[in-house]
């Protein structure tokens, strides 16, 4: 950013002189007898090193940046097509842009992006169950009128697939135009194969054609022709071998036509499953991805105070007395009953058309066209404003730089927010403690602006109370009062208003009333005389020190035609002109050298000048130091009480915001570990999660057994891998006996952020573990996400299975950190030749709050924070913002201890602005809901995981819990014992035993158990386990 100080008095010394006394003797005498102007220019021309603002600095970035170009789809212009690098820009061929710029290494991320799209498009329509196609050959991806994308083979191409592995069925959609020639299918080594010469081979033990099944050999000419077909084929057995589409095994006889899916089975399907994939066209319509542009996550900025005003002086003449304004929207005109024949008009017609007008001016009920001036007219249109702002206090200090330079600085406390002020557990403000009130400035800040006024404000709050009234109060009056719904019109309120309020008031309602309220306002509404409204318009820009303007262009016509002053002037002109074809409006700005630096927004507001000045250039004081008036604050901007004292000389209250645009970013990370390891320089940052399930942030599973106190460990699909009992002993899961090095390898293998959680839980030891079972379970009886509805009587047996998830959370402003541009600092900058002063506002720790307490549909049961150097736990704590007190020292929870009745402790993170320190949560949620987060100073954001990326492993998860010792009939079928319980109905689910036998283990069903009195069989006592699996049709 360059700012250019243009003084009016050219003797007058812009850059404050007073602290150079540090820098040595011979820099004080050359700076005492350099000019301002010459100080500057040296300032601007020094090197990137030594000015990071300066021309040099600027250069070197617009060569950094590049050029970025990309070629959009003609019919869909967010489409993104290709990506390249331009150096031409008007004005500037062949501009010199690094090589590697940032343009060109996103040109190349968005190319490659753009083929790994397309690659997954094509590899996304074969099917496999849990394993990813490997494939060879080529194919086109389409259009398609129906299957809107789809696979084309031309004819000379086709696709080899890799041995999958024991797959006994397959379903396919495809679209083969009618008099081709070729090999549709054929498996390596098998006589299982479609082609032209014979038809569909009668090794397929089942066919089906279009949902329906077809018990004879099938020849060429019976699959339907240029329409998309639904084909199912089953083998006797399961087939191993690589498979080939579009052509045979010897990659000839090569098929044109399309190919919308191809889904591989490892088990037959039943009847009723083929019948729904053809109704519901299962495979047809398969999900294609573009690259797209789209808008990122929004920065906010704080509105500016709004001023409003009433009385005569906000109303204006224009207008005042019109009785052509009606209600109905029409304008009121004179209606000319008299004609006149203008061909034969008489010589005194002139005479005759002063006459017809005095008639108008003589009617004493009609001044449409004339208005008599008792005064001068009054429409005001500008609004001139002065405030004073006693905001946080700065602390002067000496800081060094790196060239051992002494440089005053006044910097905000980094700690501010820590120790005077919190963010309450369910608060949506930062605000003020007590220790807070001695942290003010000693005296206020001036700043002043001016903006243009609108006189909507009565508008738009009669149309919200209209709005409000008609929607909750008027259809209770309609039905007491029996008015006809033809007469129940869009305006009645407006044109009955006396007779809504009046019944209304029989009611005998309270002033807290929300209808008594709105219709007392609506009322007064009607008799305001005059209302203006305006924003402070530049406040907050002000706070940064610069205003929103346009910009001339940069000139000097006192210097010499050549020499090296033309052509600094020249470089300046091209560079400024560059940067701002590079970003568009980034110069519209300049420079407030007399206010003060404040880019957190916090403190009292005083209003201290309000001046409106009309069309006419007259000037109407409303408040100034003589001509005081009642300021009327709303209720979010009146002082807290613990600022009353020390803010009652400016008693508008302003809560903590940023003035420099800025976001909370809070964003799920891929559960896929990037390449290198964490300390590595060659390893990639963190994936953010997007639509396609390869970046789905779930890293694995948790499922707590509330019968034996453990917890079962799934991965990121829903098999279960191993399972904590309650002394955090890893144990097999029922069904397997592992042995310890077996359970070792199991977790070497998983998901390494699944791996991290597993050895933490297990290294906190049998304590912790009973704690955290106790946490877990108290914040699940808080979480109730909406439109999900639990079985209770499963609930009590076994928990609610919980996603291992990561998101990354950070504080992100728009840019680079704003400088001061006020003459005191940047004569600091200049003199001291390093960096702009930011008051070191970006380092200042803001509080961040993660999940809230008891939303239901919050669905955070507790987090760690991740370190970013190792991946393990910061300070090893568990954070449980939803449930109840334990007394471990690693679980912190909203209580302070086991007597603290109210959940009023904080869990807080602490961020700063800066850079590359952004925050990596691990957490526990039950992906039904959503997470959110709030810092106070910007609005709060949730974030939560698409269905397709949770459900598919959430309906595979198998539950299992111990259930012994159980007595039942010794009664064997089919060489198992009968087991007789009765246990509670689950939808969709289906119980099982599973016991062992020696080391043999056995799954069977259950039977439920008769309550009448017969005589018993044998009884035997049973030691296993309840499991629990989702219903699967079987073949019929």
């Amino acid at each position: 950013m360059l700012a250019t100080y243009v003084l009016v008095n050219p003797d007058e010394r812009l850059l404050d002189r007073s602290k150079i006394q540090t820098l040595g003797t011979s820099a004080v005498n050359f700076i005492n007898k350099t000019s301002d102007s010459n100080l500057v220019q040296t300032f601007l021309k020094d090197t990137a090193d030594n000015n990071q603002y300066g021309v040099k600095a600027l250069e070197n970035a617009i060569k950094a940046a590049g050029v970025l170009k990309v070629l959009k789809n003609e019919q869909d212009q967010n489409q993104i097509v290709s990506a390249s690098v331009s150096n031409n820009l008007p004005g500037f061929p062949n501009y010199p842009f690094d090589s590697n710029s940032k343009a060109s290494q996103l040109a190349r991320s968005i190319n490659t992006l753009i083929a790994e799209v397309q690659k997954f498009n094509k590899e996304s329509r074969l099917i496999a169950p849990k394993k990813s196609v490997q494939v060879t050959g080529d194919s086109t991806l389409v259009d398609d009128d129906i299957a809107m994308k789809c696979l084309s083979f031309e004819g000379n191409q086709s696709y080899k697939i890799s041995d999958l592995g024991n797959i006994q069925s397959l379903s396919m959609w495809v679209n083969i135009p009618e008099g081709v020639q070729g090999s549709l299918l054929e498996v390596e080594s098998t006589s299982l194969y479609v082609n032209s010469t014979n038809g569909i081979s009668s090794t397929w033990q089942k066919i089906y054609i279009n949902g329906q099944q077809v018990n004879k050999s099938i020849n060429w000419t019976a699959i339907p022709k240029n329409r998309w077909v639904f084909l199912h084929l089953e083998a006797n057995n399961p087939f191993s071998g690589n498979i080939y589409l579009m052509s045979n095994s010897s990659s000839s006889h090569r098929l044109r036509g399309r190919i919308a899916s191809v889904s591989f089975h490892k088990k037959p399907l039943s009847p009723t499953e083929i019948e729904r994939d053809y109704q519901d066209k299962i495979g047809l319509f398969r999900p294609s991805y573009t690259i797209k542009i789209v808008p990122g996550p929004r920065y906010w900025q704080p509105s500016d105070p709004v001023v409003l005003m009433t009385g005569e002086v906000a109303k204006p003449t224009r207008n005042r007395d019109d009785e052509r304004l009606r209600t109905d929207g029409l304008l009121q005109c004179k209606l000319l009953t008299q004609s006149i024949d203008l061909q034969s008009l008489p010589d005194n017609t002139l005479n005759i058309f002063v006459q017809f007008l005095s008639e108008f001016g003589n009617n004493p009920t009609e001044k449409i066209g004339f208005r008599q001036w008792a005064n001068q007219p009054w429409n005001p249109f500008l609004l001139e404003w002065q405030v004073q702002l006693k905001g946080l206090e700065h602390n002067s200090q000496q800081t060094k730089n790196d060239k051992n330079k002494h440089t005053p600085s006044v910097n905000y406390d980094t700690n501010i927010f820590k120790d005077k002020y919190q963010l309450r557990v369910d608060g949506l403000e930062i605000t003020p403690t007590d220790a807070s009130a001695n942290h003010f400035a000693n005296y206020p800040d001036l700043y002043r602006g001016a903006s243009f006024l609108s006189s909507s404000a009565s508008m738009l709050l009669k149309d919200n109370l209209i709005d409000y009234l008609t929607k909750y109060l008027l259809p209770d009056y309609y039905q007491e009062q029996n008015i006809s719904p033809d007469d129940q019109t869009e305006d009645y309120l407006v044109k009955n208003f006396n007779a809504v309020k009046g019944w209304y008031d029989q009611k005998n309602p309270t002033a807290s009333d929300p209808f008594f309220t709105a219709l007392r306002a609506y009322q007064q509404l009607q008799s305001l005389n005059g209302c203006l409204a305006q924003s402070l318009g530049g406040f907050s820009d002000a706070l940064l020190t610069y205003s929103r303007t346009i910009q001339l262009d940069v000139n000097d016509n006192l210097l010499p035609t050549t020499g090296p002053a033309k052509e600094f002037l020249k470089n300046v002109q091209n560079t400024l002109e560059l940067s701002s074809r590079l970003v568009p409006d980034s110069l519209l700005r300049s420079p407030l050298i007399g206010f003060d630096f404040s880019p957190i927004r916090l403190g009292g507001l005083k209003i201290t000048d309000l001046r409106l000045v009309d069309t006419f250039g007259q000037v109407n004081v409303v408040l100034d130091t003589n001509n005081s008036r009642e300021i009327v604050t709303s209720q979010p901007l009146t002082l807290p009480p613990t600022l009353t004292n020390v803010l009652s000389s400016h008693p508008i209250y302003l809560p903590p915001r940023l003035a420099q645009p800025a976001r909370l970013n809070f964003r799920w990370l891929s559960a896929t570990q990037p390449q290198g390891t964490r300390r590595s320089k060659s390893s990639k940052p963190d994936q953010e999660m997007n639509d396609t399930l390869a970046t789905k942030p779930i890293c694995g599973w948790v499922l707590p057994n509330n019968l034996d106190n453990s917890l079962t460990i799934y991965d990121d699909e829903g098999n279960a891998l191993v399972m904590i009992d309650r002394t955090a002993t890893l144990r097999s899961v029922p069904g397997h006996d592992y042995s310890e090095q077996e359970i070792k390898d199991i977790i070497a293998r998983t998901n390494p952020y699944l791996k991290q959680m597993v050895r933490y839980l297990i290294n906190q030891g049998p304590a912790f573990m009973s704690d955290f079972l106790t946490t877990v379970n108290a914040a699940l009886q808080t979480i109730d996400p909406e439109g999900f509805a639990q079985n209770k009587a499963i609930s009590l047996l076994v928990s609610r299975p919980l996603a291992l998830v990561r998101s990354r959370i950070n504080l992100d402003i728009q840019g680079i950190p704003a400088v001061s541009q006020n003459r005191i600092s940047f004569s600091n900058d200049l003199f001291y030749n390093k960096f702009r002063t930011t008051q070191a506002f970006e380092k200042v720790k803001f509080p961040i709050r993660i999940g809230e307490y008891q939303q239901f549909n919050d669905s955070l049961v507790g987090y760690w924070v991740e370190k970013a150097d190792d991946g393990t736990y910061k300070d090893s704590v568990f954070y449980a913002p939803q449930s109840c007190y334990v007394p471990h020292a690693k679980i912190k929870t909203l209580f302070d201890g086991p007597t603290d009745p109210t959940p009023d402790t904080p869990l807080n993170l602490e961020q700063t602005l800066e850079e590359n320190t952004a925050q990596t949560l691990v957490m526990l949620i039950d992906p039904r809901g959503q997470v959110n987060a709030t810092c106070g100073l910007l609005p709060a954001k949730s974030i939560s995981i698409p269905p397709e990326q949770y459900l598919p492993a959430l309906q595979a998860i198998e539950v299992t819990f111990l259930a012994a010792p159980l007595l039942s009939d010794l009664n064997p079928i089919n060489d198992l014992d009968q087991i007789k319980l009765s246990l509670p109905e689950v939808p969709n689910y289906e119980w099982s035993w599973l016991g062992k036998d020696g080391t043999a283990w056995s799954n069977r069903p259950l039977v439920p158990f008769d309550s009448q009195s017969v005589y018993s069989s044998p009884q035997k006592i049973y030691d296993g386990w309840l499991k629990l699996t989702r219903k699967t049709e079987t073949n019929e």
